[in-house]
């Protein structure tokens, strides 16, 4: 009598479910859920300080409960980023955050050695918000706020895109499908806007467009119904001026712009 092996016995419709249930598998897996719980750190940035004026760091930031590596990918990048803005170096990609802020502390305690009856306590506000959550990016701002000496502190608007199932930064600018026709449309926007007529220049009113071209802010985000472009203070506007914002409705670009 022969016998057959129980792989043999196996009929191609029970194959079929089982390659399906093991699919099926696979896709919870890699589509994890995303929770984020809200973070706050409040540090001082003058260690065993009785005086009122010690200086303070916050930061207020959204992080994932999980461990994966994935959800811890995309915690290091929030922090990374916020890292940056504390040491006013938007390039960094290695400090992470309890290090950027012990050297906040140790920059002002080094100047503060040498000058220590003219410079006052630094000071960092940083607050971190998921605008919204798409299937293809986790959107977010941040508002932050550093003082380290001089006249007054540095105010700006940071946004930030993040794959969520990737855990890679999306650039703004990889969204876009046709980068040249998409400027001229913002100007075109920013024009209207700022009552700037399409024969002058584009400094007309005070501006301050390098060579008088314009150029799109260094903060931009697209959400689902809206890109929103951000000029921060100097960029081409004096200190004084509020951050210059403009809206431009998605559907308005959606041709301009990649699925």
């Amino acid at each position: 009598m022969k016998y057959q092996s129980a792989a043999n016995t196996f009929s191609p419709f029970l194959m079929g479910i089982l390659i399906l249930l093991g699919m099926s598998c696979q896709r919870k897996q890699r589509e994890e859920i995303l929770v984020f719980e809200d973070i706050q750190k409040n540090v001082p940035v003058v260690a065993d300080c009785d005086s009122v004026h010690c200086g303070e760091i916050k930061i207020m930031y959204p992080r994932l409960f999980s461990d994966s590596p994935l959800q811890t990918k995309i915690n290091a990048k929030i922090e990374k980023t916020i890292a940056g803005l504390l040491l006013e170096d938007s390039h960094n990609t290695t400090i992470g955050l309890d290090e950027a802020i012990d050297t906040f502390r140790k920059s002002y305690d080094s100047l503060n050695q040498r000058f220590p009856d003219d410079i006052a306590p630094y000071e960092a506000t940083v607050d971190v918000a998921l605008l919204e959550t798409l299937p293809n990016r986790l959107n977010f701002v941040i508002d932050s706020y550093v003082y380290t000496s001089g006249a007054h502190g540095y105010e700006k608007v940071t946004y930030l895109m993040i794959d969520p199932k990737t855990g890679e930064e999306v650039s703004f600018y990889d969204l876009l499908k046709n980068e040249e026709n998409f400027i001229l449309t913002v100007e075109e926007y920013f024009r209207q806007k700022f009552d700037i007529p399409s024969s002058a220049s584009i400094n007309s009113t005070g501006y301050m467009f390098k060579d008088e071209t314009f150029a799109l802010p260094e903060q931009c985000i697209i959400l689902s119904k809206d890109i929103i472009l951000t000029y921060n203070p100097y960029e081409i506007a004096p200190y004084s001026e509020d951050p210059i914002e403009l809206h431009i409705p998605v559907d308005t670009v959606a041709h301009l712009l990649r699925d």
